[in-house]
Parts: structure tokens; sequence; C-alpha cells
């Protein structure tokens, strides 16, 4: 049984702590989710709602909605247009602005899940070409130097001697410098050829 509040937030117990994964017997991705990246706030459904509702977390513009709507009674010395047609215009320009945002972001998480990695065909033994979207828990990688990687990926073995390599987190955390990674003992004499 795990903590409540685990569960209740999406915390994982005890007993899900612990993976084992099978490579090659097809089991391998059972239970896990894709490597589909989506960094996107909206779809075409929610863009209007979520992003209107971005919109009046700002004091200023309710206050200026309070206003306009104020405008709308007789009693007002002020056409209702001439509070309306700004607020509409600063609403209007601002979510224009997180649309484009947002619309990056789907670019470029297009571009990141489309990029080519090479991944082990358990059937045929050979590395075949797969989109990084494609990747799933248990598959078997290679990376070339300089690549980014669109997944959390377990070190095996690398081409040198100590089974050492070279990994730069910038887009993780922001650190520039260079971490040294390190293969398993068990894995670090590993080849193409015997993958």
């Amino acid at each position: 049984m795990g903590n409540p509040f685990q569960k209740c937030c999406g915390g994982r117990s005890q007993e899900e702590a612990n993976r084992s994964v099978e490579i090659g017997t097809g089991k391998e991705h059972e239970g896990y989710l894709g490597n589909n990246t989506r960094t996107t706030k909206y779809t075409l459904i929610t863009f209007f709602p979520k992003a209107l509702f971005e919109q009046y977390r700002r004091v200023a513009n309710i206050y200026f909605t309070l206003v306009a709507a104020l405008s709308l009674t007789p009693y007002t010395p002020v056409r209702p247009w001439t509070t309306w047609t700004p607020l509409v215009i600063v609403l209007g320009v601002a979510m224009i602005k997180e649309a484009i945002e947002d619309y990056k972001r789907y670019k470029a998480d297009k571009e990141i899940n489309n990029r080519a990695v090479k991944v082990l065909d358990p059937a045929s033994k050979q590395f075949v070409e797969k989109r990084w979207q494609d990747v799933r828990v248990g598959d078997v990688i290679i990376t070339q130097e300089n690549h980014e990687f669109a997944a959390d990926i377990l070190f095996l073995t690398a081409e040198n001697e100590e089974g050492t390599c070279y990994v730069q987190t910038m887009n993780l955390d922001g650190e520039t410098n260079l971490k040294i990674k390190k293969a398993l003992d068990e894995t670090k004499d590993f080849t193409e050829k015997t993958l």
C-alpha cells in the first residue's frame, strides 16, 4: 500500500519505484509512456478559453473589464465603445502573441520528435533509423558525438576503453560545463556487434 499523498499527487509508491526492463522480448514497452515531446500550452480547442483565462490573471485586465461593463449602464458619461475597444485590442494582441509563441513551441517539438536516431531492431539485430518520438522504454540506441538526446537513456558503452563520455546538460539545468558519465562495468565492453 502506498502513501495516500503520493497517490493523490501522482508520485510513485515504493513498489512502483523499482523497474525491470526486458530487452528484445516485446514486453519492454508495456506500461510506459511514449517518447513524444510536447511543450505547447494549448490545443486548437483549448486555446481561446485558456488564453483568455491567462489574460484575466492580470488584475489590470479585470479592472478595465469592470470599468467597461459599467460603461454599459445609462448613468455613465462615456460611450461603451470608448472603453471596450481598447480593452478588446489589448486582450486580442496579447492572445495573438500567446498564439505565436505557442506555435513556435509546436514547431520546435515537431523538429525534436522527428529527429532521426539509430535503434537496435531485436528481430534483425541491426540498427535501424527511427524518429525520437518512436523510441520506447527498453530500446537500445546508438548516438553520435555532439548529438542531442530527446530521451532519458541509460549509458551502456562508449568507443573509448574507459567507457566514459561527456554530456552537456544545458537544456536541462542551464549549466554549460561538460559532465563525465561512466558506463557500468558490466556493459562498458559492449560493442555495436555484441549488442
